[in-house]
């Protein structure tokens, strides 16, 4: 009986290789999950809602309004399972500022965001 196998160095050494770089592959990927979350499914914050105000105001501005570039002093107001209200200080395209508040609800099973200036803007 003859033995068919091939005995190289290099096979051998290559399955754990293989082995090793998925299972860190595996690691790094949970790491990255524990970390940062799955991707558009964490609980939404004031700050992560800044985008969708800064979206928010610049499809609402006319030609001569004045748009919402940024939101600094960002507060949580009040949050619920349903609902999330912030507060903070709108600023705006024009170099003014203008206190904003916004907020996050569900209502007819979606998801909304409410964008609400207050006052009129100052310097």
């Amino acid at each position: 009986m003859t033995d068919t196998s091939i005995n190289t160095p290099n096979a051998a050494a290559a399955k754990p290789f293989w082995q090793k770089a998925i299972g860190w592959a595996v690691i790094l990927g949970l790491a990255y999950l524990l970390f940062f979350g799955i991707p558009g499914t964490g609980p939404a914050t004031c700050e992560s809602l800044v985008a969708d105000v800064i979206e928010i105001s610049e499809q609402n501005a006319g030609m001569l309004n004045a748009k919402v570039i940024d939101v600094v002093e960002i507060k949580t107001t009040s949050e619920t399972d349903k609902e999330l209200k912030c507060s903070g200080i709108g600023i705006l395209s024009t170099g003014m500022k203008q206190n904003v508040t916004y907020r996050m609800y569900e209502e007819y099973e979606k998801w909304w965001v409410k964008l609400e200036p207050e006052g009129f803007p100052f310097q």
